[in-house]
C-alpha cells in the first residue's frame, strides 16, 4: 500500500525504503506493473527506472 502511495503521490524517489525494509524485486514489479493501469504510464515509468537503479546497486 505505501508503494501504490508513494507512485501515485509522484514520490517514487523513496521506493528505495521499500526495498530496505524487505520488499522483493519480484513483489515490487508486480505492484508497479498492477499500478501502471490506475496512475498512467508516466508515473509508472518513472517508479519503474528508480526501482531498477534501486535493485541494480544492490547487485
Amino acid at each position: 500500500m505505501t508503494v501504490a502511495a508513494l507512485v501515485v503521490g509522484e514520490h517514487s524517489g523513496n521506493l528505495n525504503f521499500a526495498k530496505e525494509h524487505g520488499l522483493t524485486e519480484g513483489k515490487h514489479k508486480e505492484i508497479i506493473t498492477h499500478l501502471a493501469f490506475y496512475t498512467g504510464w508516466p508515473k509508472t515509468m518513472t517508479a519503474v527506472m528508480i526501482a531498477k537503479e534501486g535493485f541494480e546497486n544492490e547487485k
